[in-house]
């Protein structure tokens, strides 16, 4: 595994940089080139390396991806809790305000930048020989769920796309993220609303519990139900949280079952 910063789009005059760590099995070649997948973080998260060796493990590359302008403390895994990373020595895009940006310039934003950022992140995945770039796929947990799921929209480049716990459609719900939306309604035309997956034709498989406080099942359920070819899946007492999120096997046997029936 070795960490990376790649190019992404421009914030305030210059050209971003995103961190990231990068993983290819052992077995991985030229003439043996494997699917991938990139991994986005949610709120005060990180580019976690055991969710790239995860993959790893299981035959897939995978990117890990900063979305805030960070870089990971050492020794920072999916169980931690806190003090997990310090601000970028590269020219980043913002950081996670919770909409508090909403009347700024869209490309000055920091969705925008998320976007982008994981966009990019598939691109410069696809730039190693080793990966098959037609069977890379994207899974974000929470806030990262958010973004996979516009991603999903605007990019149709991603195999399969596995948002856990956020999606979009939460404009007007009782929970956490229904009342971001309330507070700032210019975000929920930008980046929560549900047209954006009408047309989708990649395999999504929408993933949440009934007890998460920040996500409610009905959004879940309205993007199952947008999406052209989409799947809903709820497991009781998941709970919220990087490991409970990220060690769901039902998203490898998704990212497998998609996988082989392209082959």
């Amino acid at each position: 595994m070795n960490a990376y910063f790649f190019q992404s789009v421009d914030y305030e005059g210059s050209p971003t940089y995103v961190f990231a760590y990068v993983g290819i099995p052992d077995n991985a070649s030229k003439d043996n080139p494997v699917p991938g997948v990139v991994l986005v973080h949610g709120g005060g998260g990180t580019a976690f390396a055991d969710w790239v060796k995860m993959w790893n493990d299981r035959g897939y590359a995978a990117i890990a991806i900063d979305t805030e302008g960070k870089i990971p403390y050492q020794n920072i895994t999916l169980k931690s809790a806190e003090n997990l990373s310090f601000e970028s020595v590269k020219h980043h895009g913002p950081i996670n305000t919770s909409y508090e940006d909403s009347e700024k310039p869209v490309n000055q934003q920091y969705l925008y930048h998320a976007i982008a950022g994981t966009i990019a992140a598939h691109s410069f995945l696809s730039s190693f020989e080793e990966v098959d770039s037609s069977k890379i796929g994207l899974t974000g947990i929470s806030w990262g769920g958010v973004i996979s799921t516009n991603v999903a929209a605007y990019d149709d480049r991603f195999a399969f796309v596995v948002p856990v716990y956020g999606a979009v459609g939460m404009s007007g719900t009782s929970l956490k993220f229904g009342d971001l939306y309330n507070l700032y309604p210019r975000c929920a035309y930008l980046w929560d609303n549900i047209e954006i997956l009408r047309n989708c034709k990649t395999p999504i498989l929408f993933i949440n519990w009934e007890g998460d406080p920040f996500f409610p099942v009905e959004s879940t359920l309205k993007c199952s139900n947008a999406a052209m070819n989409a799947w809903m899946l709820l497991i009781p007492e998941l709970e919220h949280g990087y490991w409970q999120g990220a060690n769901i096997e039902e998203i490898f046997n998704f990212a497998n079952t998609i996988l082989q029936k392209m082959s």
